[in-house]
């Protein structure tokens, strides 16, 4: 092939020395001996120095003069690029400034940019920053589109594979969404994650077992004091927590704390009871304390569950200690083999005994975290 001019001609540029004939005379042609008129022969070499000049440009300099790649009537691409066997790519393309190297526009519904790997674990499309710090890739969603779906990133010696960025200000959506599914995926390595779509709590996988993360739950329920008089009968705190259906899973715990305050006003010693329950049943707390004479006295009860099995048919063992300044005949709460449906949603509340109208308790949190 020979080597690509070094000039660009250019032909009749001055106003008035062209002419383009009619589209009959275009049709007819010249004829032997014709001596056609020198703006016609002005518009031909003219013509074709503008369309010399406007394929050697480089491509998109101007506002009219893209490359315009329209695919066919079928499925066959307007463009196509194939890199060589030595590594060379099929298409490159470089931004200048603040420029864009490259911008494809999908149509309705379709992508404006399709990358497929070749058959032997080729790479759809790979995308390297700008030195010092540029980013690889970045996928700009538009209304409730996503950045990027399905992407798989390999950091550099000191980047991250993957960075998820949205609104930091006052956010509407999180800045990564993963897609819960309803159970554990059955090819898996050590790192991968995913959200269940029944507990709602993420899972990881250690190479061999797929296992629940830690902490995947803490509330504090009680965000005000509430205040319960002792009238001799037995009554329980409105706050409570309810433990979503499929949260508790075989191997999981919940740890519990409640704390308050314990007010005697009687002259006489009052004797209480404050418990921490489970559906029903005490998993930690005292009942029969004495709290001698009038004051105060701080109270907390802590408590740990531990799931057994899980299940319609599910059970847990329990432990856990009310303590009350100053007090006496605190008894320590143990269970164990206590039926739960772990199937439905569970309810942890804290009721209150008491001998005479001696006073009343304050309940200042409720802590729950369950892993």
């Amino acid at each position: 092939m020979p080597e690509k001019p070094t000039t660009v001609s250019t032909w009749a540029t001055d106003g008035g020395t062209r002419l383009e004939p009619t589209v009959g005379e275009k049709a007819a042609g010249f004829a032997v001996d014709d001596r056609p008129p020198a703006r016609w022969i002005n518009f031909l070499w003219g013509l074709l120095s503008d369309w010399i000049k406007f394929l050697d440009d480089p491509v998109g300099t101007g506002s009219a003069a893209p490359i315009d790649a329209s695919g066919g009537t079928g499925t066959a691409p307007g463009l196509i690029g194939r890199g060589a066997s030595g590594g060379a790519p099929g298409v490159e393309s470089f931004g200048g400034g603040a420029a864009i190297g490259m911008e494809s526009t999908g149509g309705t519904a379709a992508s404006g940019l399709n990358g497929i790997g070749g058959s032997s674990n080729g790479i759809g499309a790979t995308a390297q920053g700008g030195a010092p710090n540029g980013d690889g890739h970045v996928g700009l969603g538009t209304g409730t589109g996503n950045g990027v779906t399905g992407l798989s990133g390999v950091g550099g010696a000191t980047g991250y594979a993957v960075v998820a960025s949205g609104d930091v200000t006052s956010p509407d959506r999180s800045s990564l969404r993963v897609v819960p599914q309803d159970t554990d995926p059955t090819i898996s390595l050590q790192g991968d994650t995913y959200v269940n779509d029944d507990s709602g709590g993420i899972r990881g996988n250690d190479g061999t077992d797929w296992g629940r993360y830690n902490a995947e739950m803490s509330q504090y329920v009680a965000a005000d004091d509430e205040t319960l008089p002792t009238d001799g009968t037995t009554a329980q705190f409105a706050k409570t927590y309810v433990i979503p259906a499929n949260k508790l899973k075989a191997g999981g715990s919940i740890t519990i704390k409640a704390f308050g305050l314990m007010n005697n006003v009687g002259a006489s010693d009052g004797v209480y009871g404050v418990v921490l329950r489970l559906d029903g049943a005490i998993i930690g707390g005292a009942t029969g304390i004495t709290k001698p004479g009038t004051g105060t006295q701080d109270w907390t009860i802590d408590a740990g569950v531990c799931i057994t099995t899980e299940g319609a048919g599910g059970d847990y063992a329990s432990s856990g200690i009310a303590t009350i300044a100053n007090a006496v005949n605190i008894v320590q709460q143990t269970q164990s083999g206590v039926a739960i449906d772990t199937t439905a949603a569970r309810t942890l509340d804290i009721e209150v005994t008491s001998t005479a109208a001696n006073g009343d308790l304050l309940l200042f949190g409720l802590i729950v975290n369950i892993t």
